[in-house]
């Protein structure tokens, strides 16, 4: 009484790539009009594009490594110190293959929100930071179009659509941030601006490009969508710490005191500690 899915989803979990590809032909035979069957086509590629390797180097960035001390044969040299982590590539014919099989579904299902952020997932650890920030700009575009009315997994239907959508577009955000990236901070600019083009009281995004600005050395650009977002929400401590950032980098001393002055009024014990400190300094 198993439907495609949960036997794909069985034979995932038993990593029986063979009897994924029987069935996911047997599938594609009998019913191209299930979304399941491009989202499983999909989860199968990537999966298959994926290889990974212990390596021993020296990058840190990895999340888990094993620390080895390697003895020096120079008794007048100190022991080495190298990493061994494993580190994860991914080959480009399958990713084509993924890529193509999800872009079907999101053609054929505009509406699976699950597809979308799939594909945005895919893109980001492939580092394909070009097409990661498109496929966002797309999904926000196309939620005027649908006004938010998204589906999920097994056409679900999803509570606070939008919220969710904004939710995690922000955290898409965060990845752009972590990866230190100075060029990355015009595709978060893009991805900002086409937010607030579609949901222009969106602080989030606001609270963005007036961090990318600031970022760049361009102060006064930044204060103009910060202060519209102060306007929006007067207790937002993200967007009044960049305030006082700013106002401080220009040397506004009286402004930059009173929103570390906000600070101490709505923030934690934490925020009144540094709000405190960075009033000392401009004194």
């Amino acid at each position: 009484g198993q439907n495609d899915l949960q036997q794909f989803k069985l034979l995932s979990e038993n990593k029986d790539t063979l009897g994924q590809r029987i069935l996911l032909e047997n599938w594609e035979k009998r019913s191209l009009n299930d979304p399941e069957l491009y989202v499983a086509y999909f989860n199968y590629f990537v999966e298959k594009s994926r290889s990974e390797v212990l390596v021993i180097g020296q990058d840190l960035k990895q999340n888990a490594y094993m620390v080895l001390e390697i003895e020096n044969q120079d008794s007048s040299k100190q022991d080495r110190v190298e990493y061994m982590y494993r580190q994860v590539s991914f080959q480009e014919f399958y990713t084509q293959k993924a890529i193509e099989w999800i872009d079907k579904g999101i053609d054929r299902f505009p509406n699976r929100l699950d597809m979308r952020f799939g594909k945005i997932y895919f893109l980001g650890l492939l580092e394909n930071y070009e097409a990661f920030t498109e496929q966002i700009i797309q999904t926000v575009d196309y939620s005027a179009i649908n006004q938010n009315q998204w589906l999920w997994s097994e056409n679900c239907v999803l509570e606070q659509p939008k919220e969710m959508m904004l939710g995690s577009i922000q955290d898409y955000q965060n990845d752009l941030y972590a990866t230190s990236q100075d060029t990355l901070l015009y595709n978060m600019q893009k991805i900002a601006e086409a937010v607030l083009k579609v949901y222009p009281d969106h602080i989030e995004s606001l609270s963005n490009i007036g961090a990318v600005y600031f970022l760049l050395g361009q102060y006064e650009k930044a204060l103009t969508p910060l202060l519209t977002a102060y306007q929006l929400n007067p207790k937002d401590l993200v967007v009044i710490n960049n305030i006082a950032e700013i106002y401080n980098e220009l040397g506004l001393n009286i402004k930059a005191e009173a929103y570390y002055r906000l600070m101490m009024k709505y923030g934690d014990k934490q925020d009144k500690k540094y709000a405190k400190a960075k009033i000392k300094q401009l004194k």
